[in-house]
C-alpha cells in the first residue's frame, strides 16, 4: 500500500495519567508502533480523511452506527458479524452502503478456515441432492469478560453472538431453507435450529453453556457413501483448531 493510517479506538476504559486510553489490547505481547494513533472517541477514526479503512470490532449495538458514519464518510468498511441485532438494522445499513460505492464486509471468520472451506468443497463434488445428514455445533462458556454480552440489548444473546457462525455456513453450503423451526437444549443460552431443505435436514446447534464450559466446535455431513467431519475444542493456546475426518 502506498500509504497506510492507523487509528485505535478503545470502548473499554482504563485511563491513566501518563497513556492515553488503550482497552484491552495486549501490548505486553506485541507492542503497536509509535504511528498508531490512539483515541477514546470513535468518530474522530471514521472523519479522519488519512484512513481508508475501518475494522469495527466494537460490542454489536455499536456496530451499526460506526459502520453508517465510516461509509457515509467514504471508508471501507470491515465490520465483526453479527451484521446487526435487527432486520431494520440490516436494511439500513445495506442501503447506505449500496449507495456509499465502497467495500463492505462482514467478517464470518468460517468461511476462510481451512477446514470448512474442505466442508464446502466436498458437497460442491458430492452434490447438494446426495447429502443426506448435516449437522453444525458451537460452544462455550457463558462470557465473563465482559458485561455487554450479557444484556441481549446489546448483544442479541447467544443466538446472534455464537449461532450466526454456523448459521451462515448452511446458508453458505446449501442456500436458503424451506423452513426454518429451533428450540432451546441448554439451562443458559442455547438453541438448535432445523433447517428443513425437501427431505433434508441440517442441525445447527450452538450457544453458550455454564462458565466453566470448554469451547467446542464441529460439523458432520453425510452422503449415502461416505462421510465428513470437523471436531475443533479448547486445546491450550488454540481453541480453534479443528482436526477433520474422513
Amino acid at each position: 500500500m502506498p500509504r497506510q493510517s492507523r487509528a485505535c479506538r478503545a470502548w473499554r476504559f482504563t485511563h491513566s495519567d501518563d497513556e492515553p486510553t488503550r482497552g484491552n489490547l495486549d501490548l505486553k505481547a506485541a507492542p503497536l508502533p509509535d504511528s498508531v494513533k490512539w483515541t477514546s472517541d470513535w468518530r474522530e477514526v471514521v472523519t479522519d480523511p488519512a484512513i481508508d479503512a475501518v475494522d469495527n470490532c466494537l460490542p454489536t449495538h455499536l456496530h451499526k452506527p460506526v459502520a453508517l458514519a465510516a461509509l457515509e464518510n467514504g471508508k471501507h468498511v470491515l465490520r465483526e458479524k453479527p451484521m446487526a441485532l435487527n432486520t431494520s438494522e440490516f436494511d439500513e445499513l445495506m442501503a447506505v452502503a449500496a449507495n456509499a460505492g465502497k467495500t463492505f464486509m462482514i467478517a464470518q471468520v468460517l468461511r476462510f478456515r481451512y477446514p470448512y472451506i474442505y466442508a464446502l468443497d466436498f458437497i460442491r463434488a458430492a452434490g447438494i441432492d446426495n447429502i443426506v445428514s448435516c449437522t453444525l455445533q458451537r460452544s462455550t462458556g457463558y462470557p465473563q469478560w465482559s458485561n455487554w454480552l450479557a444484556n441481549s440489548d446489546c448483544s442479541g444473546g447467544a443466538i446472534l453472538d455464537s449461532l450466526s457462525h454456523d448459521l451462515d455456513q448452511a446458508l453458505l453450503w446449501f442456500g436458503p431453507p424451506d423452513a426454518v423451526s429451533a428450540v432451546s437444549v441448554g439451562d443458559v443460552d442455547t438453541a438448535e435450529a432445523t433447517l428443513l431443505y425437501g427431505n433434508r435436514n441440517v442441525i445447527v446447534t450452538s450457544g453458550w453453556l455454564t462458565p466453566e464450559a470448554r469451547f467446542s466446535e464441529s460439523f458432520r455431513i453425510e452422503t449415502v457413501d461416505s462421510t465428513r467431519s470437523g471436531d475443533g475444542r479448547h486445546h491450550g493456546s488454540s481453541p480453534h483448531a479443528v482436526s477433520l475426518v474422513s
